[in-house]
């Protein structure tokens, strides 16, 4: 006992504390808020019917790219050709035309040589059979229309000798820049090995769209780009081009969508991460209110406007919308009232959760938690 009372004197201040905590929690526990709200007692939330601008933005991520870019493969025939000659280094400004790399081109040019010998001697058989039917006989002229049936012939023979050597010289294709050079001279390749690309100064962004935004977006639409790896940085540009025929990846339609860069002083790479927000469609000085304010009811689009003391239902029709805002065609005046949220208040909702409103103390009743 002597221990229980020394106990009790040393902790007295701990013992006052607790009991006055659970005087308060079984007090306030058991009252209501001073708010009571009978079951169905119902508030609104208004907007105004106004005058703006609706921007409908499809977001999309892609990349920067070539606006032209050609990879140069050898088109002479052969397993192997040997490269004589790379007369440019990697990443260097070309023209077109300009002779890029030179290909073991030997016996092209024994062909090219020999289709002139074969051209030669058909001029001059030609010329002995002039000598030889000189009359105007039906035969005469049979023989000499066969000669220059052959000299055409040799003619078109050294033409493709011609054009098969020049397949042994890779020329550029327009002026860029020469990138991903991957040969020397010595090196064999074949016609599918990858010799270097050829790509213009000029970018395009490239991105790809889901069906549902593809729809929406036309050539000429206006775009906003930012970069991953020029933060800041903000680039306008517009749709060149739309695929009309979609791409199916892990069962997801894509669009491919082609972006024209507007000129900029910024330095861009092809590979950069792009953002591209395009305005598919905009409008301005337009009536509009709340995408929460619409209701529909089949075919039937409505909206509940405040009409004096009353809340009465009014068709509309409607126009474009965004992620916020509709554009209302017919059925509404600018100023008008129309609700955006109900809210039905219950009795429950209107009690007290003060410090201690959840709080239930065994025994003081009241059955479950207050809500």
């Amino acid at each position: 006992m002597k221990k229980a009372s020394d106990f009790l004197r040393g902790n007295l201040w701990l013992i006052i504390v607790g009991l006055g905590i659970f005087l308060a929690a079984l007090y306030f526990g058991s009252q209501k808020s001073d708010q009571q709200f009978s079951e169905g007692d119902i508030t609104y939330e208004f907007a105004q019917a106004r005058i703006g601008d609706i921007d409908v933005v499809v977001s999309g991520v892609g990349q920067i790219q070539a606006a032209q870019q050609v990879d140069l493969k050898a088109v002479a025939a052969g397993e192997a050709i040997e490269i004589t000659a790379v007369h440019v280094k990697n990443n260097e400004r070309v023209t077109k035309g300009q002779l890029l790399v030179s290909l073991d081109d030997r016996t092209a040019s024994r062909r090219v040589y020999d289709a002139g010998l074969a051209l030669q001697s058909a001029h001059i058989k030609q010329r002995q059979i002039e000598d030889d039917f000189d009359n105007k006989t039906v035969d005469d002229k049979r023989q000499r229309q066969l000669q220059e049936v052959a000299v055409s012939e040799r003619v078109s023979d050294l033409v493709q000798a011609r054009d098969a050597l020049g397949d042994f010289q890779i020329r550029s294709p327009f002026d860029g820049i020469l990138t991903d050079l991957t040969v020397s001279s010595g090196d064999s390749i074949t016609r599918t090995d990858k010799i270097a690309s050829v790509i213009t100064d000029e970018n395009i962004v490239a991105v790809t769209l889901n069906e549902v935004d593809a729809l929406s977006v036309t050539e000429g639409n206006a775009v906003t780009l930012t970069f991953d790896a020029l933060q800041g940085t903000e680039l306008t540009g517009q749709v060149s081009r739309v695929d009309t025929i979609g791409v199916a990846e892990q069962g997801v339609v894509g669009y491919g969508v082609e972006i024209a860069i507007d000129k900029s002083d910024v330095t861009l790479r092809p590979g950069m991460s792009v953002n591209a927000q395009i305005t598919a469609q905009s409008t301005e000085d337009v009536l509009i209110i709340p995408n929460s304010a619409l209701k529909g009811s089949g075919q039937e689009t409505y909206v509940e406007v405040q009409d004096g003391t009353d809340i009465v239902q009014a068709s509309v029709e409607i126009g474009i919308s965004n992620t916020f805002h509709t554009q209302i065609k017919d059925g509404l005046s600018v100023g008008d009232s129309v609700v955006t949220n109900t809210i039905r208040q219950t009795e429950d909702e209107e009690e007290s959760d003060g410090l201690f409103g959840n709080l239930r103390i065994p025994g003081a009743g009241g059955g479950g938690p207050r809500r």
